[in-house]
């Protein structure tokens, strides 16, 4: 299909993976001492101690008001990732699918993962709207299992797990990046 052009959605050259990997690595987007983060963190570790489903919780929060982070891609992801040669994309805790639909756009094949059904219901109709391919999924990224080795990129831009579940869950999407991801 057709992809949009201009604005933030614009397609720009892309350097291989490869390349991108080997000039920006480790890059903490909205890590320690980030207040939006920090903000968002004690929220959920809350949800995390309280006696609410995650699927719960989080579909409370979407339900709360129309597009929660809005429908502009993030400006981290946009910097850091334009240009990107197209590769498999694997957003985690897509919500509501703004990096999703934009890296879409950009010529990316994408798989966003949320546990809120409500967000991904929103996601979906984004990029309906937009007129991009996204593959999304609602699933509880503590239990999902991603295939070893089927994206070429994990995004985890403002990704809401609690400092009890990082390891692991950085651990689980670090076995799904193919060699050289």
């Amino acid at each position: 299909s057709a992809r949009p052009s201009g604005g933030r959605y614009a397609s720009t050259p892309r350097p291989s993976p490869s390349a991108y990997a080997a000039s920006c690595s480790n890059i903490a987007i909205g890590g320690p001492g980030c207040p939006c983060a920090t903000r968002a963190s004690t929220w959920i570790s809350r949800r995390y101690d309280a006696d609410v489903s995650q699927r719960d919780a989080w579909n409370e929060r979407y339900q709360q008001k129309s597009l929660v982070w809005g429908k502009e891609p993030n400006q981290f992801v946009v910097e850091r990732l334009s240009g990107l040669e197209p590769c498999r994309v694997l957003d985690l805790g897509c919500g509501e699918g703004r990096n999703a639909v934009w890296l879409a756009v950009q010529g990316h094949d994408v798989t966003g993962v949320d546990v809120s059904d409500v967000a991904i219901s929103r996601a979906s109709a984004i990029a309906e709207e937009i007129g991009v391919p996204v593959t999304y999924l609602a699933a509880d990224v503590q239990t999902w299992e991603p295939e070893p080795g089927s994206f070429d990129l994990v995004v985890l831009a403002y990704m809401q797990a609690p400092p009890q579940i990082r390891p692991a869950l950085h651990g689980k999407v670090a076995g799904a990046l193919a060699p050289g991801g």
